[in-house]
């Protein structure tokens, strides 16, 4: 597929998408699930899959796993910051009612491969969190290196299963730079990144046996700009990477995600 076939494939599927998620109780209580485009245009990009009907339903539940996983994370939001416990009940509900969905629907396709592999990928996604959460002893490398997994881990599963490789490590830099710019955007629509708090956990050695809280000022303020750091480092990379790829997906995505970066206020290399 050429570019603007794929952006057309990608706006058809989310219609699709945003159909399979829709459920009314679960709409009218909680927020509703975000479909990340990028993301989505990736697997449409990353599988060769010619069936019309057998592509579409891959991808489909692809990003109904991912996004199962994503509403997942507000969970974490509810505990330290809202402390409503019906929303957070409907939250875990509504992440185990969409992860459900793509079994059935990969099943009609006789697509087993595809099945395991995301099973698998959702139970890794899970231990990686646990030890983002709950682990000692980790330095900025190794989180970093926990969170690049957690990103690409779906769509790395998708593409071993499509296409019978791994995506790029430009892919996986990028999904992780996608992350770290998602959450300095929460920041600066003064919300709080949970994100943030944890990675600060660790480097301020504070035990597991403690109850997971949010960051004194300071110590929220230290590790934001060590995130910063990791965030240019990485957007270095991948420029770098990129540089002779031309217009593709991946360069486009880039892009967008620098222009979103540029955006941010008082956020500059040298600040």
């Amino acid at each position: 597929m050429n570019s603007n076939e794929l952006y057309l494939e990608a706006a058809e599927l989310k219609d699709a998408i945003q159909q399979a998620l829709y459920h009314p109780y679960i709409f009218k209580h909680i927020e509703p699930p975000i479909i990340d485009d990028e993301k989505l245009l990736l697997l449409c990009s990353i599988t060769d899959e010619s069936n019309k009907h057998t592509r579409k339903e891959m991808i489909i539940s692809t990003m109904l796993v991912q996004t199962a996983i994503d509403i997942h994370e507000r969970i974490l939001y509810i505990d330290l910051i809202t402390n409503d416990h019906k929303s957070r009940q409907l939250t875990v509900l509504a992440g185990d009612y969409y992860s459900s969905l793509y079994y059935e629907r990969l099943t009609a396709v006789n697509k087993q491969l595809l099945i395991r592999l995301l099973a698998d990928g959702i139970k890794e996604i899970n231990e990686l969190k646990t030890l983002f959460l709950y682990g000692e002893n980790i330095n900025t490398d190794e989180l970093i290196s926990i969170q690049k997994k957690i990103e690409s881990n779906i769509i790395n599963q998708f593409s071993i299963a499509t296409i019978g490789k791994e995506i790029s490590d430009e892919v996986k830099q990028l999904l992780l730079l996608k992350r770290i710019i998602h959450e300095k955007r929460l920041e600066e629509n003064g919300k709080h990144s949970i994100w943030t708090h944890l990675f600060g956990r660790h480097l301020n050695q504070i035990k597991r046996s403690q109850k997971i809280h949010l960051l004194s000022e300071s110590m929220y303020e230290q590790t934001s700009q060590i995130i910063k750091s990791v965030l240019f480092k990485t957007h270095r990379k991948l420029e770098t990477l990129l540089a002779d790829h031309g217009n593709n997906v991946v360069t486009l995505i880039f892009n967008n995600q620098t222009e979103l970066l540029n955006k941010l206020s008082n956020f500059s290399e040298e600040g």
